[in-house]
């Protein structure tokens, strides 16, 4: 079998060489493989090395220089990376070693050990649903503020989400309304709800090279189902927390509001301002100030010493 495997071909191009171990079946697998110009090529024979009762794969590689130039390694990003790949692999241990130091990544709970928001309002709460199609898991927390939904597909981050987010966002809109019996805007909603959404399918479908966006339907139809139902059962057995949610939701609503009409006052106020400018009845040097304090402006008449008792107040 002298031959790349398929899923070291890229890895494998940009780099000096990659050496891979595979345990199963009792036995350890290994075979070695290096780069040229065509592709990967394997040195040999897939070969036995060693017993053993553990499974696992260990994939070692040295970068290509020719192909990344001078090789930094952001140990921190890594770090990261390793961590969310725990959340999205419940049970699988990894293991980083930089200089002998060794850190391990592990979750025992999968995506809803990820969750940590400091706003927190509710607990963290989950919800899993499959189709004959595409797995969906859900780990949300409803929080005071700020609150980010982060879109995964077959375990990578997806960063402009695509279908899956776009149906995730528009389901959870309409569903929490109705439950809720209001009319709140979808962005008031995610404004106060953090968490993952990943999806698994079989293939992957992308909307762009980069694979920031995918656009799988059975993804959008399997998430927009997956949190419609997880908000109705979260709505009932978690009424009081649910509760909670409409009440901040009414407070912010009702808070936004009020700043809307404060700024469309403003932005009235300066027009009037301006149609004054050009109207020259005001405003002259002596009299900026009235810019600035509106209505609390007044305008003293001063002859000789004397303070007139008549003065006048300049309304805006």
């Amino acid at each position: 079998m002298r031959r790349a495997l398929e899923g070291n071909k890229i890895v494998c191009h940009t780099a000096e060489w990659l050496e891979v171990e595979v345990k199963r079946d009792n036995n350890i697998y290994y075979q070695k493989f290096h780069s040229n110009d065509e592709g990967a090529v394997a040195d040999d024979d897939v070969k036995i090395i060693g017993k053993t009762k553990e499974t696992g794969t260990k994939i070692t590689y040295v970068p290509d220089t020719k192909v990344y130039g001078n090789i930094f390694i952001d140990v921190e990003s890594l770090k990261e990376m390793l961590k969310n790949m725990s959340y999205f692999s419940k049970g699988l241990k990894f293991k980083l070693v930089v200089d002998g130091e060794i850190t391990e990544f592990y979750s025992e709970n999968g995506l809803i050990d990820g969750i940590n928001n400091k706003n927190a309002l509710s607990k963290p709460f989950s919800y899993h649903y499959e189709t004959a199609d595409c797995k969906v898991e859900l780990a949300l927390q409803w929080v005071q503020k700020r609150g980010e939904i982060k879109g995964y597909a077959n375990s990578l981050y997806v960063k402009d989400g695509g279908r899956f987010i776009s149906a995730f966002k528009s389901s959870l809109t309409r569903t929490f309304n109705a439950l809720a019996h209001t009319k709140f805007n979808g962005d008031l909603i995610r404004n106060v709800l953090s968490g993952f959404v990943s999806v698994k399918v079989r293939v992957g479908q992308w909307s762009n090279q980069q694979k920031t966006s995918l656009a799988n339907p059975e993804a959008g139809t399997a998430t927009s189902a997956a949190i419609s139902e997880c908000l109705k059962e979260f709505s009932v057995k978690r009424q009081k927390d649910f509760n909670q949610v409409i009440t901040l939701l009414l407070q912010v609503d009702k808070a936004e509001r009020a700043a809307d009409k404060a700024r469309e006052a403003v932005l009235n106020h300066s027009q009037e301002m301006k149609e004054l400018r050009k109207s020259k009845l005001a405003f002259i040097e002596k009299l900026k100030d009235s810019e600035e304090l509106g209505e609390n402006s007044i305008l003293l008449c001063v002859e000789g010493g004397w303070v007139a008792l008549t003065y006048f107040v300049i309304c805006q």
